[in-house]
């Protein structure tokens, strides 16, 4: 089994290397014959499917995550973002693993992009899968891109990874933060936009208007923020955030989830930017295992907010 998941890895690999773009284009075709089985946007088997906030790279955790989610009959976990680390190393390791683990398990992995993903040299060298929409980068592991929709039933679903690393100065450039393309731009927030209204949204980072619908004083993590941390960073932060505001003004979810903080909770409110009722839920990193990962229905009854529920896995 190893030697064949070695054979089966080598295109991937070789996209991570490979510069001219006929050997590249050549080593894309192989990847994606690989999975044109594939349909990780086809509804579950199950359901139910897992639903996870971040994971950084930690293979184990996400490993186990994988063991449990078939062990209860699903086959289908979705990361919120910061999903497989930053370095390129980790990256290409981690997705081995995983991708391994899932064609063992039947299970797929879906995952947004988030802040301290490995962009640059990752998803920019995966091209996207017209087929299905999604950016495969191993067989059973597929990126969303930002902007993606389907539906499972009458459930429209759409995805927007991105936010901003408030911690840019501790890191280094086109190696640990990739500043050009963490965030999610103005033109992609119109380009989403456009497709109109859906019932669930999947964002890596969190939308402004839920502080005030907590209680929470914007400035007060300002002002607990680490002295090494940039008000430059701060402000872009604040920034993106009030562009998913304006983003889900334009899709009006009814539930809303989305990583990012390492904080979990759970809020049903009306003081949205857009007026309309909307459940937001926040999960927290790989550290706080309970508070990482929830198991939701595949079709969520929407009508009725205080009733939808969910479970631990």
């Amino acid at each position: 089994m190893d030697e064949q998941w070695d054979e089966a890895m080598t295109p991937w690999r070789k996209l991570a290397r490979t510069a001219d773009p006929a050997q590249r284009a050549r080593w894309v075709e192989q990847a994606h014959a690989q999975v044109a089985h594939e349909q990780p946007l086809a509804e579950p088997s199950s359901s139910r499917w897992v639903i996870a906030g971040d994971t950084h790279g930690l293979t184990h955790y996400v490993t186990t995550l994988i063991s449990l989610a078939a062990a209860a009959g699903m086959d289908r976990v979705l990361i919120l973002g910061d999903t497989a680390g930053t370095r390129a190393e980790q990256v290409e390791g981690f997705l081995d693993v995983v991708s391994l683990a899932c064609t063992q398990k039947d299970v797929t992995v879906l995952f947004l992009d988030g802040n301290h993903d490995q962009h640059l040299g990752l998803l920019d060298r995966c091209p996207i899968d017209l087929r299905t929409g999604t950016r495969p980068v191993r067989p059973r592991v597929h990126h969303l891109p930002r902007g993606l929709r389907w539906s499972w039933g009458d459930v429209r679903y759409a995805v927007a990874g991105g936010a901003v690393s408030v911690d840019r100065s501790q890191r280094t450039e086109g190696l640990t933060v990739f500043t050009d393309t963490e965030e999610l731009s103005e033109q992609q927030v119109t380009q989403i936009s456009t497709d109109g209204p859906c019932e669930v949204l999947f964002t890596h980072d969190r939308p402004g208007w839920v502080e005030t619908a907590l209680g929470e004083d914007p400035d007060a993590w300002w002002e607990a923020a680490p002295p090494v941390w940039k008000d430059v960073d701060l402000h872009r932060s604040r920034a993106h955030q009030q562009r998913l505001d304006r983003l889900a003004t334009a899709l009006q979810p009814r539930w809303h989830l989305h990583g990012h903080l390492h904080r979990r909770y759970d809020l049903i409110s009306s003081d949205t930017p857009w007026g309309g009722p909307c459940r937001i839920t926040g999960l927290a990193n790989e550290g706080q295992v309970r508070g990482n990962r929830i198991v939701v229905s595949t079709r969520p009854e929407l009508s009725d907010l205080n009733a939808l529920t969910f479970g631990e896995l």
